[in-house]
């Protein structure tokens, strides 16, 4: 006889694995259940994030970008500030 679990289970489950980075057996053997059950319950789907998780991830995603512009140019600045005063020695 198969085992049914509800959904709001296999959701919670399926959570535990990617919000928190559990490997499956792990979460598998912790709650006693098969790890198929999380590859062919998520099979195709994905988990809806939170709106205030998705609008960090935006937010964190910009200020990495800018942080990268910012040090690149800081770099290309002093390359050529070494540049001059190597000029201006010779």
């Amino acid at each position: 006889m198969r085992n049914k679990y509800a959904q709001e289970f296999k959701n919670q489950t399926i959570r535990q694995v990617f919000d928190n980075r559990f490997a499956v057996k792990d979460v598998t053997n912790r709650l006693g259940i098969n790890d198929q059950i999380l590859h062919i319950c998520n099979k195709g789907k994905k988990i809806p994030r939170p709106k205030k998780e998705i609008e960090e991830f935006k937010r964190l995603k910009k200020k990495l970008k800018q942080e990268i512009i910012i040090g690149y140019l800081a770099y290309l600045a002093l390359n050529n500030l070494i540049f001059s005063i190597i000029l201006r020695r010779h």
